[in-house]
């Protein structure tokens, strides 16, 4: 069965009727967040990478944010430091008690860039 008039098959004419084929496009990819570097970020920070937490409570001087995935659970531990609260400690845990790879699971918890 041939493409529909108009269809994009991946599939182009050449010189003299060769075709050729391209791969497909594949989505932008996030670049790796080391879970180091999350550390002194605002919460503003956070949650542009991660979006809003599942759980959130205030103590203050300090607040603590959870974000839970299939896999594994991030926490992050928020202190006032020069009058803006950011992060201070972080903690990673897979959710089965397996080994955990603490890049995997910032990377698993990441939200998907918005697509232009």
């Amino acid at each position: 069965m041939g493409a529909a008039p108009g269809e994009n098959t991946g599939a182009r004419a050449g010189p003299q009727g060769a075709t050729n084929t391209f791969p497909p496009v594949s989505p932008p990819q996030q670049a790796a967040i080391d879970p180091a570097s999350l550390v002194g970020m605002t919460g503003a920070n956070i949650s542009s990478l991660f979006g809003a937490p599942v759980f959130v409570r205030r103590d203050p001087p300090g607040e603590f944010w959870r974000y839970r995935g299939t896999t594994c659970v991030l926490e992050l531990f928020f202190y006032i430091r020069g009058g803006t609260p950011t992060v201070d400690h972080i903690e990673t845990r897979a959710s089965d008690g397996a080994k955990l790879d603490r890049a995997d699971c910032v990377a698993t918890l990441r939200k998907t860039p918005a697509r232009s």
